[in-house]
Order: structure tokens, then C-alpha cells, then sequence
């Protein structure tokens, strides 16, 4: 048992540091987090199963669409075939089913969109969506079998789809559940059964005839009716199994389960009734009305699965929200019921301890009359008892401290108001010199101790800790060495003399700097008229003296303005007499500058005007400023000199105000002799401008930095048909080539950003009757006053017919590189006709023949692929013997009727571009084919087939047509030469094969032993 404390040591010593609340809050922690972290995987688990019974619902809702979408696909494929047969009258059931078919894909796509992060068959359904569009448009152009196939393809690929969403919902991962084999039975075997039986539909085997079906049909046939039986007995095991573990379901769907057997084997009798018995009529009707039971059966049984699958999984997520509810509920009770005991259990003991504190405080505070009224008999109550107890005997105690202490209170009292009194006084001393800037000192003279106040102290920088200094101390230390000499003398005669004496001299703070002080001082005199003493105040007059020095600065500075300024200005009082002038307007009107101080203004040089007559004062303008309070500005006035000349000028007249009255003007001018004659050349030079660039042939423009035009020359009228009005304010982009508009919107960014123009730029502009013009463009830029783009002045040159010429150069020389480089290639293909011809007629066998057909025919058509093909010796079989390429179409083997070369006897051309049907041993064709047939001596011997590049399709119409006769011609060249080579070698192995035999008998004869003895 000695073990047990040291264990929970750790726990008790962070328990004891912990407030009682926080005890409790571990401790319901602690017992609470096991229930929580419990209840919280169980919740999580029951949820996980809720999400997949959800997900199973949405797969369900899905196949439940798809399912009405398979049945319309298998609809279309039974009217196609019908149609393509010769039926004209399943023409509007096709449309109609195709309309029946785009509904149940609108249905679908919008479920896709719901739920696409729970079936995550988008790719699957874009691909589905893509070949229903190759098959709808390419219907028409199919055969029967074509359709048939490519609509069973389709139909497989929603199989597939089905399969997915079964998947991607989680429908089939639990084998156990009641609903798995439901599931399993809509998912894949009924949609597997009926697929079968249309296939069987489809076949054709139901048209009316007389006799057994071939033996290709009789094995699909049994092949296809074995699938559906096999499907319909994994149906009914399915629902056997379901039934077990549903009892429930079997009176719902025990009908369709027999119903969907019965027309199985209806369907059995018939197609085994049409496979063996010879000479019966077979009944399209009957044929198709019995399938069509199958087919209708498995999708009644398909909806009534359905139907039931959906109920059984709402029932499941129903049970299961409960059970999480439940979970919940009861969790949450239990957690209310052990909140409430410890809240109770809390209070019990928090209550009595609140109490305690609070008692204690209010001790503290003074209130001894504390008694805590709990009456409880356990500890709490033990504590309580005492705690009232301490109370009485700290009340005892109290009375006897306080009644001597209040003696000591009314003593201490009487002290503190008389010092309270005192430091007022001083704080109002001191708070009035520091706001006056103003101390006061007193300095003993026999003794020559010196007393400071507070304020002195601060003004000289001084530490009060340091003391006040003596009087020598202070003049040697802190007056300014040039003001030292002036204090000493003013002190010694106050100590004589005994007068009130003032001087202004300058401090040297310890931080160097300088201060100027005021200083007043009166000598205290004894009663037999010593004088024991000087009483003085020092006040702190920088700043005083800082604004009197910068008047005087800013005085000396204004005059040095005006002096310096190269506009003349003057002043003027309201009578017109000059008040002050500068330098500039003196000089300008031919006086000196004291000497029109005080000299009427008007009269002196502003008496007449520009053509000589009177100018009366009344009229003047500046005169008009001084009584309105107007400012006026003329340019069109002459001043006059005092020789007695004129001179143009440009002046501004403003008033000048003192408290708000009009007190005179000041008058601003400057002499513009030199610009008026710089005016008249400006004049002329925009003349000769106007003159060139009305005459050019070029076209010339400004615009703003965005592109619109706000200036046009008549040039525009030649170059691109426009009036120059009619360009001024459309963006130049507008009128320029489509192809061309974005890089030139991009560049005229560019241009712009970076304060620059561009130069020798060709551009495509739309001329106003059609077509388009090449323009050689040059621009500058304009810069506004803060040196930004504020437009272009651009200089355009029509190159077009440069351009024309440019164009037919290098078309001339391209037609002249082709012709080259198609006189290289025949002359190589010259070359290798004559290699191949030596090497044909040298072959000893037939091997041979093939393998330097195959090699030849593969270098002449290199980029092409394609295969020479060999008549077999059954006589419709086409068989290859070389075949290139990697992208070649073809197949290893053909029949004689695939190819329209060898049924119209000479060379056939297909191509995407022309309306020719192509062979059908092409399949789809991407881009030409071309098929020669190989003939000699009025035998046709095989076939050369080629298949045109990819590149083919990137050529122009022109290049093209050339290019595929020149492959015609060729092609025909070596097919002609195989030809030959193949049935010369065969005829020679025929006259051989005469001469070892006896004409006769057919017996080998003597040449034949001497050879055989020979070897």
C-alpha cells in the first residue's frame, strides 16, 4: 500500500496547483473523452453506411434512366436494318426513335451534371454522347451488317456504362445484403438477356424464304439463344436467392419472373422449329413477335426490380438514420443526466468556499462584523466555525488600534495642509516661469554664493543635481567668450553703484549651442546703503531673436529677387506713383532705379498708344485693376521709353490688399520685340508646311496615343479612297487588316509605354471601295509638358504595287524550285523503273519476284503507304506479297469485288475532296486512295494500291490534282512491269512444265529423266 502515494504523486501535485473549477473540468474530461471518441467511430461507421446506401440510390435513379435509353438504341438499330433492307415505311419510326433517343440523353446529362461526383462517368458518357453523333450521321451511308454492327457496339458500350455507375455507387460490394442479387440482376443479366435477344432480331434471319437458315445464321443463332437462356437461368437463381433472403419480394416479382421465362422458351420452340424442320415457311411476324415478348418481358421485369430495389434501399437508409439517431439521443441523455450530478456536486462544495472568499475580502476592507452563516456539521462547517471566531477577535483588536490612531491623524493633519499650502506657492512660482521662459537668481556679494531657480537651470542646460555655479564660474563657463568682458563691467558697477541695470548677452550651452538672454537686475542694499546682495531674472529670448534675424534675411532676399529677375516689375500706390521698381523694368524703360520712385506712372511711359494716339488714364487697364481688385493681362500695349521710344510688351496686372482694401498693384512685364518678330516667321513656316504636306504624295496623320485620327492630308483620297473628314476621330486600327489589327494594337501599346515611334512598318490597310492596300508606315511620337505620349505624327507610302511584284517574284521562283525538285524525283523514279526492270527480268522465281517488287514499289512511293496484291489460285482471293506504311488501312487479305479497280477493269481514284464512293477494302478513308489492276496478255494478275500521305490533305486544290496524276502514271508504270514480270515468269514455268511432259499421256518424258539423272 506504500506503493499507491508515490504512484499518484505527479496527479496530486497538479491537482494541488489547480483552482477547484479546472479540478472538475479535468476530471469530467477525462471520463467524458472514451464516450465521446466511441460514440463518435460508431456515428462515423453508421454514417459511411448511410453515404453508400445513398450512393446505391443514385446508381439505381441512373440505371432507371439508362435502361429506357438502351431499349429506344435497340429500337433504332431494328428500324435501321429495316430501313436499310429497302423498307421505306420505317423511315419516321427511325426519326422518331432518334427523337425518343436524344431525350433519354438530355435526361441522362442533366443527372450527370447532379451527380457527377458520385458516378464519376463523365469521360465514359462524353465518349458514349460522341459515337451516338458518328453513328446518327453515318446511318444512312451503311449497309445493313454495317448498322448492325456499329449499333451493337454502341449498345455494349452502355452495358459498360451501366457496369460503371454500378461500380461507382458501391451496388455490388456487399454480397450479403437482401438486395445484392436485386442488383446484380438489373445491372447485368437482365440488360445482358435482352441485348441478346434484339441481336437474335437483328439478324435477319426472320425474313419470309423457304428452307434452313445458312450455317452462318444457324450458328449465331444458337449461339445468341444460348446467352439468353443462360441469362435467364442466372435470373431466376438471382431471384431465388433474393427471395430467400427477402420473403417479402416474391409476391411482387414471382410473375415477372415466370412471365419473362415463358416467353424465353417460346422463343426456344421457335428458332429450334426454324433450325430443323426443312421446307417450313418461316413467319417474319411470328419470329419477331416472339422475340419482342422476350425483349418486353425483361424490361417489365427490369422496372418491377427497380421499383422494388428502390423501396428496399430506402428502407435501409431509413434504418440506419434511426439507429445513428438513436446513438445520438441516448449519448446526449447520458451525457445531460452526469452534467446535472456534477453541476450539483460543484455547487455543494463551491457555494460554502465562495462564501469563505468573500468574507475574507470584505475583512479585508475593513468589515469585522463578518460571520458566515453555514450550519453544516461536516468540515466545510468545521472551517466556517473558526473562520467567525478569527473574525471577533480581529474586530477586539481593531477598537484598541484605532482610537490611537486617530491621534496621530489629527497631528499629522494640521502638517500636511501648512506644507500643501507651501508647495502651491512654489508650483505657481515655478508653472509661471517656465511659461515665461523667465528665471530669477539672487547672489550674495560679501559671501558670493549664488542662488538659481528652477527655470535658470533649464536655460543654461544645467543639472540641478550639480548645483547652482559661482558668479566668476558662471561668466567664465557660460556667458559667450565676445560677452564676457560686457557682464563683468555691468555687475561691478551694480555692486557700486547699486542701480537697476538691463543687458542682453549671449549663453554657450554645454552642448555648444548658443542662446541669447534678457536679463533685469536690482542691487539689495543693507539699512546703512551697502549692498549685500543682487537680485536679477533672466528670460530666454532666442526664438525673439531668430524672427527678428529672418525678417531681416527674407528682406535682403526679396530685394535680391526682384533685383535678379528678368521680368521688370514695379509697384504702385492707388494714385499711380511708383512704389518700388527693379533692376530689370528700370533698365527696360531707360531710368535709373531711385529715379522713378515717387514719379506718376501713367504719364511717364504709358501716355499712348501702339499707333500714336492718346491713351487716357481712364481707359487703362492697370488703372482699371487698381479699382475693380481684378487682375488683367494685355500683350497687344506698348511702354515708352524715356528716350522716347516704344517697345511691345506683355504685362499682368495684379491688385494689392491690406486688410481687404485695395492699397495699389504690382505690374509684371517683359519685352517682346524678339518674339513677336519670331511670331511672323512661325507664320510663314506653317505656310510652306501646310504647302508641302497638302502637295505630298504620301500620306500623313496624327493621332492620339490611342489610335483615333485627328488629322488627315488629301493624299489619303489617292491611297485609300477617303476624304480626310471622313477619317477624323475612327480608330486607325479599325481600317486595317483583321490578320494585322492585333499586333498592331499590341505594338501601338508598346510603342507608347516606351515613348517611341517605329519606322519602315508594313501594314495592310482596307481601302474604302474594297480590298486592301500595303502601306510603309513611319511615325513620331508627340510628348505633352510632363513628357508623355499625347500622339503620333505618322508618314505612310503605298507599296502596294511594290508588294504585287514581290509577290510574283518569289511565286515565280517557288514554281521554278517545284519544277526542279519534281525533275529530281522523276528522274530517280526513271532510275529506280530501270533497276527494277533489270531485277525483274533476271529472277529465277517467283520469291524473287515479290521481294524486288516489294522493295521497289516501297522506295518509288515512299511517303505513301500501300500494298501489291497477287490473284490467288482460287480466283476471288486477292492475297499481298509487300505491304508499307504505317499508317496503311488495308488488310493482308481481299476478294476481288472490295476494289472498284479490278470490277471496272482499269485504274480508279477515290479522294476525300471529290465525290467518289472508295473501295470498301479502305474502310474509312482519311485522305486518297488510289488502285491499279495488274494485268498482262488480257489476264488480271493482282493489284497496287496506294495510300496518299497526311499530308496530302494540307495541299492546295492545284498541287493536288497534279500530284495524283503524276502517282497515277507511275502507278500504272509499275503495276505494268509486275505485271509483265509475274506473268512471263509463269508462262515460262508453263512452257517448262510442257516440255518435261508427253502431250498425250501427261507423263514426264525423256528430257524430264535426263534432267532428274543429271542432278
Amino acid at each position: 500500500m506504500r506503493v499507491l502515494p508515490e504512484i499518484f504523486k505527479p496527479a496530486l501535485s497538479l491537482m494541488n496547483r489547480l483552482p477547484f473549477r479546472r479540478k472538475m473540468a479535468l476530471t469530467a474530461g477525462v471520463m467524458v473523452l472514451p464516450v465521446v471518441v466511441f460514440t463518435y467511430l460508431l456515428a462515423s461507421g453508421i454514417g459511411r453506411e448511410i453515404d453508400t446506401s445513398r450512393k446505391e440510390l443514385y446508381g439505381l435513379r441512373y440505371i432507371r434512366l439508362v435502361m429506357p435509353f438502351l431499349r429506344d438504341v435497340q429500337q433504332h438499330r431494328e428500324f435501321a436494318n429495316a430501313y436499310l433492307e429497302g423498307d421505306a415505311s420505317y423511315r419516321i419510326k427511325l426519326r422518331d426513335s432518334r427523337i425518343l433517343i436524344e431525350g433519354d440523353m438530355r435526361a441522362l446529362e442533366k443527372l450527370h451534371h447532379e451527380r457527377e461526383a458520385d458516378l464519376k462517368s463523365n469521360v465514359r458518357w462524353g465518349l458514349l454522347k460522341e459515337k451516338w453523333h458518328v453513328l446518327r450521321e453515318n446511318v444512312p451511308s451503311m449497309s445493313p451488317e454495317e448498322s448492325f454492327i456499329a449499333h451493337t457496339s454502341f449498345i455494349n458500350d452502355i452495358l459498360v456504362l451501366i457496369s460503371h455507375a454500378a461500380g461507382a455507387s458501391h451496388m455490388l460490394t456487399d454480397s450479403d445484403s437482401e438486395s445484392y442479387y436485386l442488383i446484380d440482376t438489373v445491372v447485368d443479366k437482365i440488360p445482358l438477356a435482352t441485348e441478346y435477344a434484339g441481336q437474335m432480331q437483328g439478324l435477319g434471319t426472320g425474313k419470309e424464304r423457304e428452307g434452313l437458315p445458312h450455317v452462318r445464321e444457324r450458328t449465331y443463332l444458337l449461339v445468341l439463344s444460348g446467352f439468353v437462356k443462360l441469362a435467364v437461368t442466372n435470373i431466376e437463381e438471382n431471384m431465388g436467392k433474393a427471395f430467400m433472403a427477402g420473403p417479402g419480394m416474391k409476391a411482387e416479382l414471382e410473375i415477372h419472373v415466370r412471365d419473362t421465362g415463358g416467353a424465353v422458351r417460346q422463343m426456344d420452340a421457335l428458332y429450334r422449329k426454324i433450325i430443323s424442320e426443312r421446307g417450313v415457311r418461316i413467319d417474319p411476324g411470328e419470329y419477331d413477335a416472339a422475340l419482342k415478348r422476350v425483349i418486353d418481358a425483361g424490361y417489365r421485369f427490369n422496372s418491377a426490380v427497380l421499383t422494388v430495389l428502390e423501396r428496399v434501399l430506402k428502407e435501409r437508409e431509413l434504418r440506419l438514420v434511426k439507429k445513428r439517431t438513436g446513438i445520438l439521443l441516448g449519448v446526449g441523455l447520458s451525457f445531460l443526466a452526469a452534467f446535472y450530478l456534477l453541476a450539483a456536486h460543484y455547487l455543494s462544495i463551491v457555494s460554502p468556499l465562495s462564501k469563505l472568499v468573500e468574507a475574507a475580502h470584505r475583512i479585508g476592507k475593513g468589515n469585522l462584523d463578518v460571520q458566515i452563516p453555514i450550519v453544516a456539521k461536516d468540515e466545510m462547517g468545521l472551517v466556517a466555525a473558526s473562520f467567525n471566531e478569527m473574525a471577533k477577535s480581529f474586530a477586539r483588536q481593531t477598537v484598541q488600534l484605532r482610537s490611537a490612531n486617530d491621534e496621530v491623524k489629527r497631528e499629522v493633519s494640521k502638517r500636511e495642509k501648512t506644507e500643501k499650502r507651501l508647495r502651491k506657492s512654489e508650483a505657481m512660482l515655478k508653472e509661471s516661469q517656465r511659461l515665461a521662459h523667465l528665471g530669477s537668481y539672487r547672489i550674495n556679494v560679501p559671501g558670493g554664493e549664488v542662488c538659481w531657480s528652477e527655470e535658470i537651470f533649464r536655460i543654461v542646460g544645467r543639472d540641478p543635481v550639480q548645483g547652482e555655479p559661482s558668479l566668476e564660474e558662471y561668466i567664465g563657463h557660460f556667458v559667450h567668450p565676445d560677452d564676457r568682458h560686457f557682464v563683468r563691467y555691468m555687475v561691478s558697477q551694480a555692486t557700486r553703484e547699486g542701480k537697476v541695470f538691463k543687458l542682453e548677452y549671449r549663453i554657450v550651452l554645454p552642448d555648444g549651442s548658443v542662446r541669447y538672454v534678457h536679463s533685469i537686475n536690482s542691487a539689495m542694499k543693507e539699512d546703512d546703503g551697502r549692498v549685500s546682495g543682487i537680485f536679477g531674472t533672466v528670460m530666454d529670448i532666442t526664438e525673439r531673436k531668430r524672427v527678428e534675424m529672418e525678417l531681416a534675411r527674407l528682406s535682403r532676399q526679396n530685394e535680391l529677387i526682384l533685383d535678379s529677375a528678368g521680368e521688370g516689375i514695379f509697384g504702385l500706390d492707388t494714385k499711380g506713383n511708383h512704389t518700388f521698381i527693379n533692376h530689370a523694368a528700370a533698365a527696360m524703360l531707360g531710368y535709373g532705379s531711385d529715379e522713378l520712385i515717387g514719379m506718376h506712372s501713367h504719364s511717364t511711359w504709358h501716355h499712348t498708344r501702339t499707333d500714336g494716339s492718346p491713351y487716357p488714364e481712364e481707359e487703362c487697364r492697370i488703372y482699371a485693376t487698381m479699382r475693380d481688385g481684378m487682375a488683367r493681362r494685355s500683350d497687344d500695349e506698348v511702354f515708352w521709353k524715356k528716350d522716347g521710344t516704344s517697345f511691345p510688351v506683355e504685362y499682368t496686372a495684379t491688385p494689392l490688399y491690406e486688410n481687404s482694401i485695395i492699397s495699389g498693384a504690382v505690374v509684371t512685364f517683359r519685352d517682346i520685340t524678339e518674339r513677336r518678330h519670331m511670331e511672323e516667321v512661325l507664320v510663314k513656316s506653317e505656310r510652306r508646311y501646310r504647302l508641302i504636306v497638302e502637295t505630298t504624295a504620301e500620306w500623313i496623320w496624327e493621332s492620339d496615343p490611342e489610335g483615333r485620327i485627328t488629322y488627315s492630308n488629301a493624299a489619303v483620297k489617292n491611297i485609300l479612297g477617303y476624304r480626310p473628314e471622313e477619317l477624323t476621330g475612327i480608330n486607325c486600327l479599325l481600317l486595317m487588316h483583321e490578320d494585322d489589327r492585333k499586333e498592331a494594337e499590341k505594338m501601338l501599346l508598346r510603342y507608347v509605354a516606351e515613348k517611341r515611334g517605329w519606322s519602315d512598318l508594313v501594314i495592310r490597310w482596307s481601302h474604302k471601295k474594297g480590298g486592301f492596300r500595303y502601306l510603309e508606315s513611319s511615325t513620331v511620337p508627340l510628348l505633352d509638358e510632363r513628357g508623355e505620349v499625347a500622339g503620333y505624327i505618322g508618314f505612310d507610302r503605298d507599296i502596294s504595287e511594290q508588294r504585287r511584284a514581290e509577290e510574283a517574284l518569289r511565286q515565280a521562283n517557288d514554281t521554278l524550285f517545284r519544277s526542279v525538285s519534281e525533275l529530281e524525283q522523276r528522274k530517280r523514279e526513271v532510275e529506280l523503273l530501270g533497276e527494277m526492270g533489270s531485277l525483274l527480268q533476271a529472277c529465277v522465281s517467283l520469291q524473287e519476284v515479290y521481294a524486288v517488287a516489294g522493295k521497289y514499289v516501297q522506295q518509288l512511293f515512299q511517303d505513301d503507304a500501300g500494298a501489291v496484291y497477287l490473284l490467288a489460285s482460287q480466283g476471288n482471293l486477292l492475297e499481298s506479297i509487300a505491304m508499307w506504311g504505317v499508317d496503311f488501312q488495308g488488310e493482308q487479305l481481299m476478294t476481288t469485288h472490295e476494289c472498284w479497280a479490278l470490277r471496272l477493269g482499269r485504274t480508279y481514284v477515290a479522294d476525300v475532296f471529290l465525290p467518289e464512293v472508295p473501295c470498301s477494302h479502305w474502310g474509312a478513308l482519311r485522305t486518297a486512295s488510289l488502285c491499279v489492276p495488274m494485268a498482262a496478255q488480257g489476264e488480271t494478275l493482282g493489284l497496287l494500291t496506294l495510300q496518299f500521305h497526311p499530308q496530302w490533305l494540307n495541299r492546295t486544290e492545284e498541287m493536288r490534282g497534279r500530284e495524283r496524276e503524276h502517282k497515277r502514271r507511275l502507278a500504272e508504270t509499275v503495276a505494268e512491269s509486275i505485271g509483265l514480270s509475274v506473268a512471263n515468269f509463269r508462262l515460262r514455268e508453263t512452257l517448262f512444265q510442257q516440255s518435261i511432259h508427253d502431250p498425250l499421256t501427261g507423263l514426264y518424258n525423256r528430257r524430264y529423266m535426263d534432267g532428274l539423272l543429271q542432278k
